[in-house]
């Protein structure tokens, strides 16, 4: 493509707050537009992009309309009109409950985790199946939830021993 010229523009997409930072998100989009030598436009190519900026230091004594400016003149992404809606979203950050840097992440974690733990040890301290009671578990099936999940969890317990295997396949009722 002998002459042509790419020209690269920044469309903005809105602001907005990041969900568990003290942080302001940027949407925009990249696009991209090769021309031929005639400047016809040939080839157009347009990207979602974000941009995080942090805010370090906001507390209830900032001056948030000075660090509203600051931010809008720093960061060429930000239309100056766009002002008033960083200020609001300075307010808004100043104003949220004060959490440390991913600390709501880490909660999420740690409840996920417990709950595991509680699952795993609840498995460990149920009963050992045995092929014995195999006819008890499959009337288990039909009765309500909480004795289908526990008579499913024995025969699957019987299910991973080898040597139950081929009495599992021979007993008519877990085949249905």
């Amino acid at each position: 493509m002998d002459g042509g010229v790419i020209h690269r523009q920044a469309i903005d997409r809105g602001l907005d707050i990041h969900p568990s930072r003290k942080a302001i998100v940027v949407h925009y989009a990249l696009e991209a537009v090769a021309t031929n030598e005639f400047g016809e436009p040939v080839v157009a190519d347009s990207k979602d992009c974000a941009k995080i900026i942090n805010i370090k230091g906001l507390s209830r004594t900032t001056n948030v309309p000075n660090l509203a400016k600051h931010i809008v003149e720093s960061c060429n992404l930000i239309d100056p009109a766009k002002l008033p809606v960083v200020e609001q979203l300075l307010l808004y950050l100043q104003a949220r409950r004060s959490t440390k840097e991913g600390e709501a992440e880490k909660d999420v974690l740690e409840a996920s985790t417990k709950k595991l733990q509680k699952q795993i040890e609840d498995r460990e301290n149920s009963e050992e199946a045995s092929m014995v009671e195999l006819d008890v578990y499959v009337e288990g099936l039909y009765d309500d939830l909480h004795a289908k999940t526990k008579s499913t969890e024995l025969i699957l317990q019987l299910a991973r021993l080898p040597e139950n295997l081929i009495e599992l396949a021979n007993n008519s009722e877990t085949e249905n």
